[in-house]
């Protein structure tokens, strides 16, 4: 079943990855990608999409660690 958010997603597409949510097992697309400083330095903010509809704001290190699951 095809959802209409993911019609031009491939599992090549460098930017696919699963929802961040443990609960949840959509695949989801990265939107948009920055840096931030903090007090230790920068870190890299991803926006995330689900299929489902949700949407998250991580740290991209903590989004290698939702698709280890």
């Amino acid at each position: 079943m095809s959802t209409p958010l993911l019609e031009d997603l491939t599992l090549l597409d460098a930017q696919a990855v699963l929802c961040p949510d443990p609960q949840c097992a959509s695949p989801a697309h990265i939107e948009d990608r920055w840096t931030c400083g903090s007090t230790d330095g920068s870190v890299e903010v991803i926006k995330v999409r689900c299929s489902s509809g949700c949407w998250y704001t991580i740290l991209a290190d903590d989004l290698s660690s939702a698709t280890d699951r």
